[in-house]
């Protein structure tokens, strides 16, 4: 289950994924798409066009554009082996 604060504004054509939090102030223009477990702290602007994929957290004042999608573009780290060692 989402939750959005009542001074969010998340336009009714925005798509969002489940267990996202957005905080005060953050604005989700139309033709926008929100993945799941993201958090948007206060005042984050999310732009017409933008795409944001899973496990993101978006801190004050960022305003994210549609030039580039968010999330999933690297392979996540397995955090339950060590990083690999360097090669000589």
């Amino acid at each position: 289950m989402n939750q959005i604060s009542p001074l969010a504004f998340v336009h009714p054509e925005a798509q969002l994924g489940d267990d996202n939090v957005i905080g005060p102030f953050c604005y989700l223009d139309k033709n926008t798409v929100l993945g799941n477990r993201n958090i948007l702290q206060n005042s984050v602007t999310v732009n017409y066009g933008a795409r944001i994929g899973d496990d993101n957290e978006f801190f004050p004042g960022a305003s994210i554009s549609s030039s580039i999608s968010y999330g999933d573009l690297f392979p996540r780290p397995q955090h339950n082996q060590p990083p690999p060692l360097p090669q000589k």
